[in-house]
């Protein structure tokens, strides 16, 4: 959150438990465009930011990926 996007930019995680993982940004063509976090995911609820203002207006896909699951969800930037 914010989405629509302009700025920073939350990307909020809950876990029960920690887990190793990844947030990456792609592009509408499946490019990535950023890998915003790569690392243990602590147990609970944590947030990770990124600077959407450095992205070209568009619509972008946060993927957010563990051994268990991939999560893909739209953001939106201004």
């Amino acid at each position: 959150y914010p989405n629509p996007a302009s700025a920073i930019t939350v990307i909020p995680v809950s876990t029960t438990r920690k887990i190793f993982g990844n947030i990456r940004i792609f592009n509408t063509l499946g490019q990535l465009v950023e890998t915003a976090f790569s690392g243990e995911f602590p147990a609970g609820q944590s947030n990770y930011f990124i600077d959407a203002a450095r992205y070209v207006s568009g619509t972008y896909f946060v993927e957010l990926q563990t051994g268990e699951q991939t999560i893909l969800k739209k953001l939106v930037v201004r």
